[in-house]
C-alpha cells in the first residue's frame, strides 16, 4: 500500500515537474520573440492622407497576421505616397482623402486615429 502512494506521488511530482519545465521554456521563446522584433522594429508616427485602397488577391503575411488591403497614403508633410499593409477592420474604417495619424512600419499599419480640425 505504502509502495502504491509512493509511487503516485513520484508519477504526480515527475508531472508537475514537467508540466513547470514546458512553461519556463515557453516563456523564454516568447521571450526572445518578442525581444527580437523589439529590435527590428521601427515604428514610425506620420500625418497621413488617404489616397487609394485596394483589396488584395491572395493577402499578404506579416507579424502572423494576414493582411488583406493596400492602402496608398500620402505624407501631409513630405507629400511623399507610401503603400501600408491593413487588415480588413482598419480598411473598412479608411476613408478616402481624410487625414490620419497612422503608426506603422513603413509595411505594415499598427493603428490609425482619425485627426479633427
Amino acid at each position: 500500500m505504502k509502495e502504491t502512494i509512493g509511487i503516485i506521488i513520484a508519477i504526480f511530482l515527475f508531472a508537475m515537474v514537467y508540466i513547470i519545465v514546458l512553461i519556463i521554456r515557453s516563456i523564454q521563446k516568447n521571450y526572445r520573440f518578442y525581444q527580437d522584433n523589439n529590435k527590428l522594429n521601427l515604428e514610425q508616427k506620420d500625418s497621413l492622407k488617404c489616397i487609394h485602397i485596394e483589396k488584395l488577391d491572395t493577402p499578404e503575411k506579416y507579424y502572423n497576421r494576414h493582411y488583406n488591403y493596400l492602402v496608398r497614403f500620402e505624407n501631409i508633410d513630405t507629400h511623399q505616397s507610401i503603400d501600408l499593409y491593413v487588415i480588413e477592420y482598419d480598411a473598412s474604417n479608411i476613408i478616402l482623402d481624410e487625414e490620419y495619424v497612422v503608426n506603422h512600419d513603413g509595411i505594415v499599419l499598427f493603428s490609425i486615429r482619425e485627426t479633427f480640425f
